[in-house]
């Protein structure tokens, strides 16, 4: 079985790079609908414009890297 690792990082390191980002339409029970991945980022980009020294917690976020796409 594969280990699991975590890490703490800012979404800006996370994002700085040229890389393709799916969120994935269905997952487990919540679905993902154009309008909530707009709420989503909206959120992100709200924060990150008036609260830079503040951290901001988004739980887990699980990455999976194929051919440079997350």
């Amino acid at each position: 079985m594969a280990k699991i690792e975590s890490e703490d990082s800012y979404l800006q390191d996370i994002l700085k790079d040229k890389l393709y980002y799916q969120i994935p339409i269905y997952q487990r029970p919540y679905q993902w609908t154009e309008e909530n991945c707009e709420k989503l980022l909206d959120d992100l980009f709200f924060n990150y414009e008036n609260d830079r020294e503040s951290d901001y917690f988004l739980r887990l976020i699980s990455f999976n890297c194929n051919q440079r796409r997350f």
